[in-house]
């Protein structure tokens, strides 16, 4: 009899777990949705911004491609700010670990709470953002990028880049140059300045604002990126974890149906042999 009292408490146990496998499945479904617009628009901002800026490669190779003196590098890794999203977190930073060598001269500046729990017990941590909330704000990346942008000119660090999982079939793990930019040189007559634009207030001045704004736009770009891919690997992770658990309760039923099935079987036949004992 306790066995069976057992087997339904384990039952109701992963029903409990079916509910809420399937409540998280929904709500990275909506987040996944919701994320993969914004992600469509903004990388259309970001590439007409890269056209612009490749269209005055030559200025930015003079006032913004140049290294600096500094020897340190700092990484921007991104992770999620939550758990079961499958190996989402422990694949970025078990491949970064391995590719980068921990030194006095690699800083760390961690988007997301999952991280920053491994990577400062290694590496230096120069910042740690957690933005991952209901909406991520624009303005919070405008100062990030504000801050990178100023410390790059005071020669703290001679580049920064992006640690980003970059893709959404198959996890890929990418270093992506963030400053110093990188342009690709663009033919005179598909640039810029072949559409005889007039540029005010003036060169420089334009050249500033597009080049900052570029940036803001890239870091945002991928932190987009990289919270649907979180999203699309959590609601696969919860899929399959929903489907586990109606199988295992669907093992426990059979179980507890063939136990009940003996339970009763065993009671019919100690009344039967009381009764002939009886006799």
């Amino acid at each position: 009899m306790s066995n069976l009292k057992e087997i339904k408490n384990r039952i109701k146990s992963i029903k409990s777990i079916i509910k809420i496998t399937n409540t998280m499945k929904i709500v990275s479904s909506l987040n996944f949705k919701k994320f993969k617009n914004l992600y469509f628009y903004s990388k259309l901002y970001y590439n007409n911004l890269y056209n612009i800026i490749k269209s005055f490669y030559k200025e930015i190779n003079f006032f913004y491609k140049k290294k600096n003196n500094s020897n340190n590098i700092l990484y921007i890794i991104i992770t999620s700010n939550k758990g079961l999203c499958g190996n989402f977190n422990s694949f970025i930073i078990k491949n970064f670990i391995k590719k980068i060598t921990p030194n006095k001269n690699i800083f760390i500046f961690n988007i997301g709470n999952i991280g920053k729990k491994t990577l400062s017990k290694i590496y230096n941590i120069y910042d740690s953002k957690d933005i991952f909330k209901k909406n991520i704000k624009y303005k919070e990346i405008y100062n990030i990028v504000n801050n990178l942008i100023k410390d790059f000119f005071l020669e703290k660090f001679n580049s920064i880049k992006l640690v980003v999982n970059n893709d959404i079939k198959n996890q890929k793990f990418n270093i992506i140059s963030f400053l110093p930019i990188k342009v690709k040189y663009l033919d005179y007559k598909k640039s810029f300045y072949y559409k005889n634009y007039i540029i005010e207030p003036n060169k420089e001045e334009f050249i500033k604002k597009i080049f900052h704004n570029f940036l803001i736009s890239k870091l945002y770009f991928f932190i987009l990126k990289s919270y649907m891919l979180e999203n699309k690997i959590r609601m696969i992770t919860m899929h399959k974890s929903e489907e586990n658990s109606n199988n295992i309760k669907n093992n426990l039923l059979k179980k507890y149906n063939k136990n009940r099935k003996e339970s009763i079987t065993n009671s019919l036949l100690e009344i039967i042999n009381g009764y002939n004992s009886i006799k």
